[in-house]
C-alpha cells in the first residue's frame, strides 16, 4: 500500500471515530488532545485540550461557581463552566 497523504499531531494517536458520511474523523492523542480530521487531506484542526497526568488540586474562586482552575504536573488550566 503506498502512503496518500500524512499529517501531524501532538501526541500518539490513541483512538479514531469516523462521521456518519466518513468525509471526517476525530483523534484522540496520548497528550489528551483532540482533533477534527478531513478525510480527504488529512488536516487536524485541533478542537479539545486537557490535561494528560493527574489532577493535583481543583480550586474555585469564592461565591463564582461557573469558573474553576486544575492543576497537573507543570500546568494549570483555568476552565469555564458554560462554554467548556
Amino acid at each position: 500500500m503506498k502512503i496518500k497523504s500524512k499529517s501531524n499531531v501532538m501526541g500518539k494517536v490513541t483512538s479514531i471515530a469516523f462521521t456518519s458520511d466518513k468525509c471526517n474523523f476525530f483523534c484522540g492523542t496520548s497528550l489528551s488532545n483532540i482533533y477534527w480530521v478531513d478525510t480527504e487531506n488529512l488536516t487536524p484542526e485541533l478542537r479539545n485540550t486537557c490535561h494528560n497526568e493527574k489532577i493535583n488540586d481543583v480550586s474555585f474562586p469564592s461565591g463564582y461557581s461557573d469558573v474553576f482552575a486544575t492543576c497537573s504536573g507543570s500546568e494549570i488550566r483555568i476552565w469555564n463552566c458554560k462554554n467548556r
